[in-house]
């Protein structure tokens, strides 16, 4: 028996090993019959690690994101939408992201990533 947390870590080598997009399809299929977060934190890695060359996977990742936000309100979950403004495409503009680091600072004011956001402005 694995943990999830092995499970991941072994779909993630897997994926960097092989490029098998059907890796991320068991992550999704896992994460629909089961509804555990975990297997949708596991989808958001894998299209946002190894997947990030398959055309489209940085919009699949913040899509995965704003559904983790929106099931577990957190200061990580929060970060992670921040990944998507510092692409260079940009998922996230600039009004958002200020709006997601004024977010994380009512928890920590003291979040390098959220001041980051703010002093670049």
């Amino acid at each position: 028996m694995y943990t999830l947390n092995q499970l991941k870590d072994f779909l993630l080598k897997a994926a960097y090993d092989t490029s098998d997009f059907s890796l991320y399809s068991f992550a999704q299929y896992m994460f629909i019959e089961t509804d555990k977060i975990e297997w949708l934190e596991t989808a958001l890695s894998l299209v946002i690690g190894p997947f990030c060359f398959v055309d489209g996977a940085y919009s699949i990742g913040l899509f995965h994101a704003r559904q983790l936000l929106a099931r577990e309100y957190s200061i990580q979950n929060l970060e992670q939408l921040l990944f998507f403004h510092d692409l260079p495409e940009k998922l996230i503009n600039q009004d958002e992201a200020l709006e997601i680091a004024d977010r994380i600072l009512k928890f920590d004011s003291s979040n390098q990533l959220a001041l980051k956001i703010i002093r670049n402005r």
